[in-house]
């Protein structure tokens, strides 16, 4: 029995993960490189202020503009971190998909090759296929709780905002 077929096949699913491994690390990175400039951008905007001792003078008329900014910014953040897990999440689902074809891939070579252990074969086969099916119903409950916290952040939002914009414009009390 030659070992050519699956050697080959194992250098193949080999090449595959160094593949995935450099996408997650892009994906790292460029998640990395749009919050740094997210920091910047922030930052920038607060040192673009040029009277500090008027801010308190005219704290109400500026409240309001930084309330939008800090929640444009955490908001920001928020986009961040749920694209990058998006390109995380992707890159399991295409690894898994490589994964499971690699085996199927090896799991016929090795049936040709053996034809007296069908029972085995199918029994992995079976297995790798209930593993396929639990993934993929994680991977579903996974995404209906991003879209659950996606719903809930924008209702914080909103709420916050009102509420903000409501302190903000409320009439204030002189002092007797």
């Amino acid at each position: 029995m030659s070992l050519t077929p699956y050697l080959e096949q194992f250098s193949t699913f080999q090449d595959a993960a160094i593949d995935d491994l450099n996408a997650a690390i892009e994906a790292s990175l460029s998640g990395v490189g749009k919050l740094s400039r997210h920091h910047l951008d922030h930052l920038r905007s607060l040192l673009s202020a040029k009277e500090l001792y008027d801010i308190s003078r005219i704290q109400s008329n500026i409240a309001q503009p930084v309330i939008d900014r800090n929640i444009a910014y955490f908001r920001g953040l928020y986009d961040i971190s749920s694209e990058t897990l998006g390109a995380f999440t992707a890159l399991g689902e295409q690894q898994q998909d490589r994964v499971h074809g690699s085996i199927g891939a090896l799991l016929d070579t090795y049936t040709k090759s053996n034809s007296h252990h069908e029972v085995a074969i199918a029994a992995v086969r079976s297995a790798v296929s209930a593993a396929n099916t639990v993934f993929s119903n994680a991977n579903k409950a996974a995404r209906q709780v991003v879209e659950i916290a996606d719903a809930g952040i924008n209702a914080t939002t909103s709420a916050t905002v009102r509420a903000a914009s409501a302190a903000v414009n409320q009439p204030r009390k002189k002092a007797a």
